[in-house]
């Protein structure tokens, strides 16, 4: 079984238009985490998190590749 798909942080931050600071501080993502994320990429769930810390969904922040990473989630046996 594969790994679902990360969706990369440097997305995040252009389409929000915000910086790491205040990305982190409104996510609510302790320093750790945020690195954590930073190197391999935001899981569904801290892209739901993101995402709704700035009043969007996460489509809306990552696009298709969101969408992608929900299907691979799903035909992964995952949901």
């Amino acid at each position: 079984m594969s790994s679902p798909q990360l969706l990369p942080l440097s997305v995040a931050l252009e389409k929000l238009k915000t910086n790491k600071v205040d990305l982190r501080v409104r996510a609510n993502l302790s320093v750790a985490l945020f690195k954590e994320i930073e190197e391999r990429g935001a899981t569904l769930a801290e892209a739901d998190r993101i995402a709704l810390a700035f009043g969007a969904h996460p489509s809306e922040v990552w696009g298709d590749n969101w969408v992608d990473a929900v299907l691979t989630f799903q035909e992964d046996g995952n949901d």
